[in-house]
């Protein structure tokens, strides 16, 4: 069912096609009083109705400009341009984005064939010394091979119950490095619930937080879609209580159009 704000708006339009057309027809009966020829009357018809056509796109245009004036400005509250020229976030690399400011409360999803952008906006925030869990496809030791996260805790969506490998070796040494490891879970992609329960104890064992969560595609070959959707949208409902950050990277070619509509509808920004 369509909301108040939409039905308000096809009201308005319809109201006005009403009136456009009540007018037209009475400045026709009008002139058809008194006594134009129908020679006379196509001419002042066409004459008035180029006039009407010429205002109309003028005020379409007019819109346009200010709607397009509006989108930018809010486009520029959540861009911070501090490396001109440096791609940060994309969806090619024709395409860049600079550095997001993330605001209290809001979940980020990004558009990208592989999860690597996703991966710069996590370790910006890790270097702010905010919490951090990371979900991911990627097993945790290469996740840690290729990024400093420290304490940074990993769930590994795996069909493997092998142990999540040996600890890599650190700039902070190899028992700090082990250490580090040793908070790493695994995760079976059938296992939401279980997944739901060790995010949630982050969240709740944590403040200012920052959730990173790569393999949602993963997901959807042992889930349906609707139940990924429940997941999503509850773990989004926590993230915004407790003034934490969601990070999703998604391919959209993974999805039916339908289905990654429904996934941007759930986050609070796309980029």
């Amino acid at each position: 069912m369509a909301d108040k704000e939409e039905i308000e708006k096809s009201l308005e339009y319809a109201r006005g096609y009403r009136n456009a057309l009540v007018d037209a027809w009475e400045e026709v009966l009008k002139m058809a009083t008194k006594g134009y020829s129908s020679q006379e009357m196509q001419i002042i018809v066409k004459t008035k109705s180029t006039d009407a056509k010429h205002k109309i796109e003028q005020k379409i245009k007019g819109l346009e400009e200010n709607l397009a004036e509006i989108e930018e400005d809010l486009a520029q509250d959540d861009i911070i341009d501090i490396d001109e020229g440096k791609p940060i976030i994309g969806l090619t690399e024709e395409e860049p984005i600079m550095e997001v400011h993330m605001s209290p409360r809001f979940s980020y999803l990004v558009r990208e064939p592989k999860p690597t952008r996703c991966y710069d906006m996590m370790m910006r925030e890790i270097g702010k010394k905010r919490p951090a869990l990371i979900i991911a496809r990627t097993p945790a030791v290469d996740i840690r091979e290729k990024y400093d996260i420290g304490k940074s805790m990993v769930i590994w969506l795996t069909m493997s119950e092998q142990s999540l490998g040996n600890p890599p070796q650190s700039a902070s040494g190899a028992a700090d490095a082990a250490q580090n490891y040793a908070n790493d879970e695994y995760v079976k992609p059938g296992e939401l619930p279980k997944l739901f329960s060790l995010a949630v104890n982050f969240i709740d064992g944590n403040s200012d937080g920052v959730i990173l969560f790569e393999g949602f595609e993963y997901l959807t070959t042992h889930n349906s879609f609707q139940s990924l959707m429940n997941f999503l949208q509850k773990l989004n409902e926590n993230v915004v209580q407790k003034g934490f950050n969601l990070i999703l990277s998604v391919n959209p070619a993974a999805f039916e159009p339908k289905q990654f509509s429904n996934l941007e509808g759930e986050m609070t920004k796309v980029l």
